[in-house]
């Protein structure tokens, strides 16, 4: 176990907040695994006795700092993690999980890959995005397409991240009607290179994507039902079990 100090935090969606903290040197970690956090200065007895809980890295192995990305809800835990301040340590485990894109098997061939994400799987697909930018792989940057489904623009985190990521083809999907307006506000005169659904993820959307479902590899993080749901999608397509990766959050 590693305890690193906790430096800051910061609102990125409505509810939604990334944590940061010391990243220890000796601490490696592939973009898109995951970490169980023990919170130690817990004084409620509730909280004592549940003080450990799983989370996704949100940054990259580049990044100087640990950021994880988590709805702020009224859970002991939630509130603990938010009543942090500067300098309070927390513990975390070895990293873990195979949620990373060397599990794809596309580094050397031509094969597209969808990262298809729902709500605060964005997690674990910020670092993904900001691990092919900061490793400048060209592979990834020319196959890699986002589809990132919400319920609302203010509740889609990081959007202004991903405004500044040129490279990466974008569909955003809101499950509410949207203004123009308001993404523009994000987007600027950017927002004519993404695609914007007002609906769910579909599988014509991913006919729309990709026409070699051969050869593609999809990753689904999100919710369990919404991965799941996914993964149905996919299946029913023809897509090989073995070519999707999934990776759930419960709890968020």
């Amino acid at each position: 176990m590693w305890k690193i100090g906790f430096l800051e935090k910061r609102k990125v969606a409505e509810g939604t907040k990334i944590y940061s903290f010391d990243k220890p040197d000796d601490f490696q970690f592939t973009e898109g695994q995951y970490i169980e956090m023990e919170l130690f200065n817990v004084k409620d007895p509730e909280v004592s006795h549940d003080s450990k809980h799983f989370f996704s890295i949100a940054s990259s192995s580049c990044d100087e700092t640990l950021d994880f990305l988590t709805r702020v809800r009224e859970s002991k835990f939630k509130q603990a993690l938010d009543s942090l301040v500067r300098g309070d340590k927390v513990g975390i485990s070895e990293s873990e999980g195979s949620f990373v894109l060397e599990e794809s098997g596309l580094k050397n061939s031509d094969g597209e890959i969808l990262l298809i994400v729902g709500g605060v799987g964005i997690s674990a697909a910020r670092a993904i995005i900001r691990g092919v930018e900061c490793h400048n792989e060209a592979k990834y940057k020319e196959s890699l397409k986002l589809l990132y489904s919400n319920r609302s623009v203010e509740s889609a985190a990081v959007l202004d991240e991903l405004a500044d990521i040129g490279w990466l083809d974008q569909s955003l999907f809101f499950t509410r009607r949207v203004s123009r307006g308001s993404l523009q506000e994000v987007y600027g005169d950017k927002i004519d290179a993404i695609r914007v659904y007002e609906e769910r993820i579909d599988s014509s959307h991913f006919k729309r994507l990709t026409n070699d479902f051969d050869n593609a590899r999809f990753f689904v993080v999100g919710p369990p039902g919404f991965v799941r749901g996914m993964k149905g999608v996919l299946l029913d397509l023809g897509v090989v079990r073995d070519y999707i990766f999934s990776d759930s959050f419960a709890g968020y």
